[in-house]
């Protein structure tokens, strides 16, 4: 199994999703999340809620991991179980544009690996299923970048100028 996702300290595992989150504020990249842990059905925790991203985009996530070896002495470990990461657009329909899901097997749909991706066109139409094995699972933070980097590719604004006009010209003089 993948060292990232076996069970980890909860005091570590809380610590790293705060850093990671932390820095995804203040680099600008997550504007807003309503992110909550419920822990009403202990040893499951949910994590669940929605993360805004720059460009009006929304992520959506639940996940459930558990909670083995506690005492009250140790708060135990924690490990993730299912995940549903999806990504749409905000306030438009039709608009999903990822979803990783390890919730059901789509076996009707010609695979029975559990960890997947659903992609889908810039219609919301599903175009594509990529099964996963357990150590290829994205943790939410690699959700995160990935939400990010599709931003960057198809939603952030060409930077158009001076010095990309110069650029243009010496590759348009070099022969």
């Amino acid at each position: 199994m993948s060292k990232r996702h076996q069970p980890t300290s909860w005091v570590k595992y809380m610590d790293i999703h705060e850093t990671a989150m932390d820095r995804f504020h203040k680099d600008g990249i997550v504007i807003n999340d309503s992110l909550t842990w419920n822990l009403s059905e202990f040893p499951v925790v949910i994590l669940s809620g929605q993360i805004e991203l720059r460009g009006g985009l929304i992520l959506e996530v639940l996940k459930s991991l558990i909670v083995t070896n506690h005492t009250k002495k140790s708060r135990g470990q924690i490990q993730s179980q299912d995940h549903s990461y999806n990504l749409r657009k905000k306030g438009k329909k039709n608009s999903a544009i990822f979803r990783y899901d390890s919730w059901h097997v789509h076996a009707k749909k010609g695979h029975e690996e559990r960890f997947h991706k659903h992609v889908f066109d810039i219609n919301g139409k599903e175009t594509e299923i990529i099964e996963f094995k357990l150590k290829d699972w994205p943790e939410l933070s690699r959700v995160i970048d990935e939400a990010n980097q599709y931003y960057l590719d198809h939603l952030a604004p060409k930077v158009t100028g001076p010095a990309s006009r110069a650029k243009r010209k010496k590759r348009s003089s070099v022969k």
